[in-house]
């Protein structure tokens, strides 16, 4: 026990001393929360003031929505001084001209309306040039729309008064009551606390693991893994390492878990955070941690180089991406058969699990137990047989082994 610590101590201290540690995760972490503070600032002074107007080439071949159109694009600089659309209306302009000039920045798009759009079958047509400002489009669309419905209206005899009131809106207050009746709900983070949960885990682990495995395989191939053995046994290395970068890991996680604690704070939201979430994340942490670090542990070992490590770590890599990928199916029905089945995967079940605990409504505890079981005793199998690989592919070089020869390793050893 003592050999683990020692190199469990080593192992940390190297890790934690590495500017890529510092980077990850202190310098980082900073970095990011200074860009989400001064961004917000900005967008509450707006410092970044008024952007320059864009202008738009209007070819309105519908007489009847001209007036219309006019009051539209009015309405709408009034509600976005920030940025407004001026239009040039060239009822008789040249459609292949007036694309040149969109190509040569004189306009930041074309509008063509057709004649019937209030009535018929016609259409809007846009055009832009290699266009970065992805809100323009719907702007100019709802400029439009709103401009034929305004002439629909009056049509028909009813007046701008009367469409105001018909279009009066209601107060909509809306509440969550799992943050207190007298918070409103932030839709927005509810959706992103359990994938914020998620890639903590999933940072939290790779940063570390990752790191065990490019360590492995440089120790081999320096040959300073024989040294090292000559002092301790194959298993006590595995131990060690996997315990001292265990450490390392859950220090990125507090630094990054403090970081979104301190945010879920400032946006009113920490009724999403409680001390059974923190609790049991923290123990599926070290669950998929310790299984995990192992499998990366026997995969360095039978490796020479990064480049043969990453024909054994792709399908690992998959299969935790899974969890990802079905984020939002479980997020919807975190009690659904796609999330229950996925819980009993042991590879991505604290993936699955956290994800599935820090969305409403509650898991039940029995599916926890279970999984906490599960877990309990496919870790240790799962080390066991990492660490027979280990024993035995540290010391081999040359070829990397075959399934038929990994098997016999795991029989024999």
């Amino acid at each position: 026990m003592n050999k683990i610590l020692q190199v469990a101590a080593r192992e940390f201290s190297e890790t934690v001393r590495t500017k890529t540690f510092l980077i990850g995760s202190i310098i980082l972490p900073m970095v990011m929360f200074g860009v989400m503070f001064f961004i917000q600032r900005a967008t509450e002074r707006k410092i970044s003031g008024p952007r320059p107007d864009r202008q738009v080439a209007v070819i309105n071949r519908e007489s009847r929505l001209a007036p219309e159109l006019e009051k539209s694009f009015d309405n709408f600089n009034r509600n976005n001084p920030q940025r407004r659309l001026i239009p040039h209306f060239l009822n008789d302009g040249d459609e292949e001209e007036l694309k040149q000039s969109v190509r040569d920045g004189d306009f930041v798009a074309l509008l063509v309306v057709e004649p019937e759009v209030v009535a018929g079958p016609g259409k809007v047509r846009l055009y832009t040039y290699s266009s970065n400002d992805m809100s323009l489009p719907s702007q100019l669309r709802q400029v439009v729309e709103r401009a034929a419905t305004n002439t629909r209206y009056l049509e028909r005899g009813l007046s701008p008064e009367l469409i105001a009131e018909l279009r009066r809106g209601i107060e909509f207050e809306d509440y969550d009551l799992a943050a207190g009746e007298q918070n409103k709900a932030n839709r927005v983070a509810n959706m992103m606390a359990p994938f914020f949960f998620l890639m903590l885990m999933f940072f939290g682990i790779m940063f570390s693991s990752m790191g065990l495995l490019t360590s492995i395989i440089e120790e081999k191939t320096s040959r300073i893994i024989e040294v090292l053995l000559s002092a301790v046994s194959p298993f006590e290395l595995m131990a060690g390492k996997i315990a001292g970068l265990s450490l390392a890991g859950l220090i990125v996680v507090a630094v990054y878990g403090s970081g979104g604690l301190i945010a879920a704070n400032k946006f009113g939201v920490t009724g999403l955070i409680n001390v059974e979430l923190a609790a049991l994340f923290i123990v599926y942490f070290i669950f998929c941690f310790v299984l995990l670090s192992a499998i990366f542990t026997a995969i360095g070992s039978m490796c020479n180089n990064i480049r043969e490590a990453q024909n054994y770590n792709s399908p690992i890599m998959i299969m935790m991406m899974i969890p990802i990928f079905s984020w939002s199916l479980i997020s919807e029905d975190p009690n659904g058969t796609l999330a229950v089945a996925l819980s009993f995967i042991p590879p991505i079940t604290p993936f699955v699990m956290v994800l599935r605990i820090a969305t409403l409504p509650q898991v039940p505890w029995l599916q926890v137990a279970l999984t906490l079981v599960l877990l309990v005793v496919s870790v240790p199998a799962v080390v066991w047989v990492c660490a027979r690989i280990f024993r035995t592919g540290i010391l081999m070089y040359g070829k990397p082994p075959s399934p038929v020869e990994i098997f016999r390793w795991v029989r024999q050893s």
